[in-house]
This record gives structure tokens, C-alpha cells and sequence, in this order.
């Protein structure tokens, strides 16, 4: 009697298998069957058996992901200054499916100025590019990539279902010409053709997705302001007075990096415009500058006669400015004669000194003036009853007397210090 029965061919694929290769299973001749009759037990011909016939294509295939995004981790948008080494740009996550594991032969990062992918990092923008994996880099250093270009042989395996997270770190040269660097994996590229990934039990090549954008780190010069506090208060000094507190200088450094001073130029003058004649280069004298209580810089003896007349500080050598902080500084004089009222203050110009880590050149921008010192030939006291002073009252003094009476309370006050 006439039936069919379905015949089930399996087989294991090997990991070692490759990728693209294809498998087919066929019966290409009726000599490749052989069957016996059931009822007879003989052999059946192989000319009544029929129908040689060829199975589907199976094509082996990777079963692995790879998917790039940009690590919650990654350095938020910053203020860099020239000449900074080991800048961390970016942090880049990159998580392989759970289908294989996952082996990274290649991996490339594009720099670029400003935001987006416009304009490519110029040669020269960005040095000493490298790609770590924690503490261990990955490839070799990028000593100066070409138009931003940062090219790194990886051998690297992320797990199956994991996460890895590099760092791409960076120096920024004194000459770089950029204002503002950023990172970006593909950025500008295919992110298929900047990673080159391979399935580890497929062979297969990967074709990876996603995308990461580093955040805009602004390239900042040195800078330095300066300006004069309010305080001390306007006041009034005696001749002969040492060591008298005629102003406070204020600097701030910028926040690309810290500025060390290496002149300091203070003005006097008889008036808050600090641009005519006085005689101030007569009556002050042993100019000093204070942070705290430490010198800086050294004595300034005899001011220089000017319009304004100045005291002129070089080669200071322990005074730096921390970037985004401000340093106040007392400028102290001695008091020789006169009873004029001066001030003292700085003009743009009048502090110069050189970024800390670029040793890029540093001249100062910022006005102002100090309140008045007013000179005085001599001081002056007034003698007051203390509201403390016994009240009027009377003493019984008994036929011995009486000792230790507290009569009054005087207060002697000086007008001038």
C-alpha cells in the first residue's frame, strides 16, 4: 500500500565554523537510498526508487550585537587650559548583546572643533591621544592625529551581555589653535567602519550600531583681573605710622588655569583718577606687598616719581593665583610726611605673569582705587566722663574714714591713628 514517512536530518554546528559558509543537505542519487520491502524483506531496485531531490540553503551567521552609547560617567562640558596633559575628552560604553561574545579588533575616535562634526581637529589641535580601558591602554598613542584622527588596535573581548567602558585621553598643546575640542565615536564616520568587531564563537563580523558625542571642553589662555577691595575703610594716619595697610589688590585668575605673578605695578595719586602729579614719591615710603602675612615680592623703598608715581614690583616669585579664585593682596606703606589724602590702584596692564602649566603670557586687565588715607602732621585725644562713672552720691565716712572710693571713670579717645 502507498505512504510517506519524513525523515529528520540534525547536525551541530561547530563554533569554530565560519561565517557566510552555507550547508545543504541533499539526496543526489537514487543509489544513495537503499530500503527493503517490509512484507517481502527484499531489496527494492534502485530503479524503482525516484525522486533525488536537494534541501535548503543554511548560511551560518553571527548571533552577536554590539551597541556604542556615550557613559553616564563621561566628563560634562569644561573649561581647559593650553598646555594641559591627560585631559579626559570622553568615556564610551560599549555593550555586546547576549548572543556571543564579542572581540574588538579596531576602534577609531574623531576629534573636532567646536560643536557637531563641521570642522574636523586641525594637525597640531590635540596630542598624545590614547584609548584606556581602565587603567590599561589599549593600542599605541597617537602621538598627533591628522585632521583629529585617533586610530587604535584594540584586542579586546567584551563578555556577552556586558558592558565596557573606555576613556579617550588627550593633551592639549600650547599652540593648539582650537577654542573649543570634542570627541566623538563614529562622529563623522560609519560606526561600522570605525569599529571592527568579530563574533568569538561565529567569526562573524559584526555590524555594530549606536553612536556616542563627547562634550565640548572650551580652550581657555590664561587671563588675570584686577581690581581694588573696598576696604580697609577711608582713614587717617600720623606721620611716622609704619607698616600702614593703604589698600587691598584683588586678583582673579581665569578659569583655563592658574597664573603666577611676576610683576606688580601699584599707582599713587591725590586723586581716584591715578594719573596726575602728587607727592606721594615723598611723603610714603617702603612700599610692600602682603598675602596674609607673607612678603611678596620685595621692598619697593623709594616710590618713582610719575603721573601717577608708582612703586614697582619685579621678579616675585611667590605669588600664584589658583584659576577661578581670587587672591587679595594688602599693599602697606610707611607714612614720612604730608597731610594729603591719597589713594593707590592699579591700571589694565599693571600685573603681568604666565599660565602656570602653558607658561603662556599673562597682562592683566582691571581698574580701580583704594578709599583715602588721609596724612596727618600729629594725632589728638579727647577726654570724656565713661557713662560707667559713679552717679552723684553721698559717703558716709564714719570716724575712721573711708578708703578705695571709686570717684570717676574717665575715657580718653584718639581722634587720629
Amino acid at each position: 500500500s502507498s505512504s510517506n514517512q519524513v525523515v529528520i536530518i540534525k547536525a551541530d554546528v561547530s563554533s569554530s565554523a565560519t561565517s557566510s559558509r552555507t550547508i545543504i543537505m541533499s539526496i543526489a542519487n537514487t543509489t544513495d537510498v537503499k530500503a527493503d520491502g517490509l512484507e517481502s524483506q527484499m531489496d527494492i531496485p534502485s530503479g524503482s526508487i525516484s525522486g533525488a531531490t536537494t534541501g535548503s540553503t543554511l548560511t551560518i551567521a553571527a548571533s552577536g550585537s554590539l551597541t556604542v552609547s556615550l557613559n553616564s560617567g563621561s566628563p560634562v562640558a569644561a573649561t581647559k587650559g593650553k598646555g594641559n596633559t591627560g585631559v579626559e575628552f570622553a568615556k564610551f560604553d560599549l555593550t555586546a548583546g547576549t548572543g556571543e561574545d564579542i572581540i574588538i579588533s579596531s576602534l577609531t575616535v574623531r576629534a573636532y572643533q567646536g560643536s557637531g562634526t563641521g570642522t574636523v581637529a586641525s594637525t597640531g589641535d590635540i596630542t598624545n591621544m590614547k584609548l584606556m580601558d581602565g587603567d590599561t591602554q589599549l593600542g599605541s598613542t597617537v602621538a598627533n592625529p591628522t585632521s583629529g584622527v585617533g586610530a587604535f588596535s584594540a584586542n579586546l573581548t567584551v563578555s556577552a551581555g556586558t558592558v565596557k567602558t573606555l576613556t579617550v585621553v588627550a593633551d592639549i598643546p600650547t599652540g593648539t589653535s582650537a577654542s573649543s575640542l570634542h570627541i566623538d565615536l563614529p562622529g563623522a564616520g560609519t560606526i561600522y567602519e570605525d569599529i571592527v568587531s568579530t563574533g568569538v564563537s561565529s567569526g562573524a563580523d559584526i555590524t555594530e550600531t549606536g553612536s556616542a558625542t563627547g562634550k565640548l571642553m572650551t580652550i581657555a589662555t590664561p587671563s588675570l583681573v584686577g581690581a581694588m577691595s573696598a576696604s580697609p575703610a577711608a582713614a587717617t594716619k600720623v606721620v611716622n605710622s609704619t607698616g600702614v595697610t593703604i589698600g587691598r589688590l584683588l586678583l582673579t585668575a581665569g578659569s583655563g588655569e592658574d597664573v603666577k605673578v611676576s610683576t606688580v605695578k601699584v599707582r599713587f595719586d591725590d586723586a581716584t583718577t591715578l594719573d596726575g602729579a602728587s607727592s606721594a614719591n615723598s611723603e610714603l615710603r617702603n612700599v610692600r606687598l602682603y598675602d596674609g602675612d607673607t612678603q611678596i615680592g620685595g621692598l619697593v623703598a623709594t616710590i618713582t616719581d610719575g603721573t601717577a608715581d608708582y612703586a614697582q614690583f619685579t621678579g616675585i616669585t611667590n605669588l600664584t593665583v589658583t584659576k577661578a579664585q581670587t587672591k587679595a593682596i594688602d599693599i602697606k606703606v610707611d607714612i614720612v610726611s604730608g597731610t594729603t589724602t591719597y589713594y593707590c590702584g592699579i591700571a589694565t596692564g599693571d600685573i603681568t605673569g604666565s599660565g602656570v602649566v602653558s607658561g603662556t603670557s599673562v597682562t592683566s586687565t582691571g581698574t580701580g582705587y583704594s578709599a583715602a588715607l588721609t596724612l596727618a602732621a600729629s594725632g589728638t585725644m579727647t577726654a570724656t566722663v565713661d557713662s560707667s562713672s559713679p552717679v552723684n552720691a553721698n559717703i558716709a565716712v564714719g570716724t575712721n574714714g573711708v578708703t578705695g572710693i571709686e570717684m570717676a571713670k574717665f575715657r580718653f579717645t584718639t581722634q587720629i591713628g
